[in-house]
């Protein structure tokens, strides 16, 4: 992996080389779509011919749309689905809401009643499933709030 030269918070990855631990060609991994929205991560690993084989979105609005865009309705809040129930996959994505960690909401972090301990299902689903990757997208913010010991947590 490489980085380009800048604060760690700032920089973008330049280049990703995934070990090919679960699956042997990139036609044929599975993902799951967590906090999916309307899709918008998934289109992306669709794209190099993943295969979506869960989804989850708590916005009825959102899922309706999700579900015109790809044919399925996303389950529902993350909260109440048994990590033992999703299917296996490979990849873990994860568009967690960035509302409690970003510069321009209150702030909150973990201690937001609905939205700020999110990550802690990601863990949850992590543990039990155990997949070889996944990917987290978050605000700019999530480095630096808290004087970094929210990702420090993370």
């Amino acid at each position: 992996m490489a980085l380009n030269s800048c604060q760690p918070s700032l920089c973008e990855i330049e280049n990703i080389h995934l070990p090919m631990m679960a699956f042997e060609k990139w036609d044929s991994f599975r993902f799951i779509d967590l906090f999916a929205g309307i899709g918008g991560i998934r289109l992306g690993f669709e794209s190099v011919g993943g295969k979506c084989v869960f989804s989850s979105e708590w916005d009825e609005q959102a899922a309706k749309t999700y579900e015109v865009n790809f044919g399925g309705k996303p389950a529902g809040d993350i909260t109440e689905i048994d990590a033992s129930d999703i299917p296996d996959f490979d990849i873990l994505l994860a568009g967690f809401p960035c509302q409690p960690f970003s510069i321009i909401g209150e702030k909150e972090g973990f201690g937001h009643e609905t939205q700020g301990t999110l990550f802690f299902d990601i863990l949850r689903i992590l543990e039990e499933k155990a997949p070889p990757a996944f990917m987290l997208e978050n605000v700019r913010n999530l480095t630096a709030h808290d004087n970094g010991n929210t990702f420090r947590v993370i």
